[in-house]
C-alpha cells in the first residue's frame, strides 16, 4: 500500500510539473526570444555602420527602461537584408537602399528607415605626395577595369597638375563580398559612360585586380602594398597609418573630401526642393536618391543614407520585442542620436526625411502589452526615445575598426 501511495505522489508531482512547463511554454511563445532572460532584438546588416551602431544600441539599453538585449553583426548590407527577409534576425542595416525589383516582390511590407548619412572614399597607400590626390568617376572607373595600370598614367596627371605622381604601377584592391559600400561606388563609377561593369553589391572584377574580404581586409591590404588603392567608408579609413583618402570630383565638376559630408554640409543645399525623395518610409523608390547626380558644389559624390529595415508588422515577434524594435528605429531619429552621428564621421538627417520617417513609424504594428502583464518587467516602453546621449567618445562602446 506504501509502494502505491508513493506512486500517486509521484504521478501528482510529474501532472504539476507538466502543467507548469505547460505555463512557461506560453510565456515562451510571448517572448519567442530571450538571451539570459531578456527580451532578445537582433540585427546583421552594414559594416560601415557597424562602430556607430554598436554605440546607439548600448545607449538604447542603458537608458531604457527595463533590461534588454539588443545585438548587431557585421555581415555585409547584402547578406544583413537577406537575413531580414528569411526572419533569421529582426532587423538589418545597409549602405544602399532595397533594390526596385527585390522590393516589389517582398512577401511582407518592409520600411526603409534613413538614419544617416554615410561617405565612401576612394582610399590610397601613395607616400610623397603633398596634397590629397584628386579622382574622378572615369579614372577611378579605369583604374578597377585595369585600363589605367600606372600612377603617371596621363589621365591622373591631367586632374592632378601640382602633384608629383609616382612612375610606378597602381595595385588595385576591391572587396570580393556583397556589399552595400561596392554598390555606392559603382553606382559612383556608372555615372561615367567608360564604366562597363554595372553597379551592385557584387561586381564581376578583372582577374588584375586583388580582391579581399571586407573593408578590413583592403585597410589592411593598403597597410601592407605600396602604391594600393581601393574603396572605404570615410570613418574607418581615417586615420589609418599609411592610409590617405582621395578628393572625388562630383557632378558640378568640383573635387571634394569625404570630411565635407560630416563637417561642411548645409543640407539644405543637398536635400533642397530639387531633391526629391519618397513620401513614405514602405516604397521601392528610395532605390532612386542618389547624390551621385547631384550638382550642387559641396556634395561629396560617393555619399548616401545609411537604412535601417524592419517589417511594417511586427506582431510576429511577439511582445515585447516588437515593440522594442518599433522604439529603436524611433530612437535613431532622436535628436540625441542624430547629434552623436558627427563623433562617428557620419552626417545627420535633414529635417524634411526626419519628419516622413516619424510619421510612417506611427504606423508599424506591434502586438499588445498582455493585460496580465508586470509592470517591473514589461514596461509600457522600453526605450526612453528623447533621453539625451553621452557624447560618443565617452561612450562605453570602442570604435570597432
Amino acid at each position: 500500500m506504501a509502494a502505491a501511495w508513493a506512486r500517486l505522489l509521484e504521478l501528482a508531482v510529474l501532472l504539476s510539473a507538466l502543467v507548469l512547463s505547460t505555463a512557461l511554454v506560453g510565456r515562451d511563445l510571448l517572448q519567442s526570444k530571450s538571451a539570459n532572460n531578456l527580451p532578445l532584438v537582433q540585427g546583421s546588416g552594414s559594416t560601415a555602420a557597424a562602430a556607430v551602431w554598436r554605440s546607439i544600441i548600448a545607449n538604447a539599453s542603458a537608458t531604457g527602461n527595463a533590461p534588454m538585449s539588443l545585438t548587431y553583426d557585421a555581415v555585409g548590407s547584402g547578406q544583413g537584408q537577406k537575413n531580414l527577409f528569411n526572419r533569421a534576425y529582426d532587423y538589418a542595416l545597409s549602405d544602399v537602399p532595397i533594390p526596385t525589383s527585390v522590393f516589389n516582390t517582398l512577401e511582407r511590407k518592409t520600411l526603409q528607415l534613413p538614419f544617416a548619412i554615410s561617405a565612401l572614399d576612394a582610399v590610397y597607400s601613395v607616400s610623397g605626395l603633398d596634397q590629397p590626390l584628386n579622382l574622378s568617376a572615369s579614372v577611378l572607373g579605369g583604374i578597377l577595369q585595369c585600363t589605367i595600370t600606372r600612377w603617371d598614367d596621363p589621365a591622373i596627371r591631367a586632374i592632378n597638375p601640382q602633384a608629383r605622381v609616382l612612375s610606378a604601377d597602381i595595385n588595385p584592391v576591391v572587396r570580393v563580398d556583397s556589399s552595400g559600400s561596392t554598390e555606392l561606388l559603382t553606382n559612383y563609377l556608372a555615372t561615367d559612360p567608360s564604366w562597363q561593369l554595372g553597379a551592385g553589391k557584387s561586381i564581376a572584377w578583372p582577374k588584375c585586380i586583388k580582391q579581399v574580404q571586407g573593408t578590413d581586409g583592403i585597410l589592411a591590404y593598403l597597410g601592407s602594398q605600396k602604391n594600393a588603392i581601393g574603396y572605404a567608408e570615410y570613418g574607418l579609413a581615417k586615420g589609418q597609418p599609411g592610409v590617405f583618402l582621395a578628393s572625388m570630383q562630383n557632378a558640378a565638376g568640383h573635387f571634394v573630401q569625404p570630411s565635407e559630408v560630416i563637417n561642411n554640409y548645409n543640407v539644405t543645399e543637398v536635400f533642397g526642393d530639387d531633391f526629391v525623395v519618397p513620401t513614405s518610409l514602405v516604397s521601392g523608390a528610395w532605390a532612386n536618391v542618389s547624390l551621385s547626380q547631384s550638382k550642387q558644389p559641396k556634395v561629396f559624390p560617393i555619399s548616401g543614407l545609411e537604412y535601417m529595415n524592419i517589417e511594417q508588422n511586427l506582431t510576429s515577434k511577439g511582445y515585447p520585442q516588437g515593440l522594442i524594435l518599433k522604439e529603436l528605429a524611433e530612437y535613431t531619429l532622436s535628436h540625441g542620436v542624430q547629434k552623436l552621428l558627427k563623433s562617428w564621421y557620419f552626417g545627420a538627417l535633414p529635417a524634411k526625411i526626419v519628419n516622413i520617417a516619424k510619421a510612417d513609424l506611427q504606423n508599424v504594428i506591434v502586438m499588445k502589452r498582455p493585460s496580465s502583464a508586470d509592470a517591473d518587467n514589461l514596461p509600457t516602453h522600453w526605450i526612453n526615445v528623447y533621453q539625451p546621449l553621452p557624447d560618443a567618445n565617452s561612450s562605453s562602446v570602442n570604435r570597432r575598426r
